[in-house]
């Protein structure tokens, strides 16, 4: 990890660097694989500690998004340093949604049952 002054050379495929005000710089991995359950891994201040954050990106032309089991397993044992990045489309905003927020619309598995991947309505949240 680099905090701090911004290197010299350009980043390499999979990570940025951004300004993290006033503290100097802060990198920005992100990662090209669908088994870890999120798709940014940054890192930031907490105090005088610096703390990872787990990012997980979605889009919707709706007020929907899908979140997969592995995805929510995830969350669930990141939070509170995990969160869910909305990107609205054609608005181009985004809403960012923390696990607390997401955790009243997750399913319970039952008997045999066991769920996959969930739809969550944003509206609700």
């Amino acid at each position: 990890m680099h905090y701090g002054d911004k290197p010299q050379t350009p980043p390499s495929r999979g990570h940025h660097w951004k300004r993290n005000g006033g503290r100097g710089w802060k990198r920005i991995d992100t990662l090209e694989d669908n088994t870890l359950g999120y798709d940014i891994r940054s890192f930031d201040w907490s105090g005088d500690k610096i703390v990872t954050r787990l990012i997980e990106v979605k889009s919707s032309k709706s007020d929907t998004i899908f979140i997969t089991r592995n995805e929510w397993q995830n969350a669930a044992g990141a939070a509170p340093h995990y969160c869910f990045h909305v990107w609205k489309i054609p608005e181009a905003r985004v809403l960012e949604y923390s696990v607390a927020a997401i955790m009243p619309h997750i399913p319970l598995d039952r008997g045999a049952g066991e769920w996959r991947e969930v739809c969550v309505f944003l509206e609700a949240t």
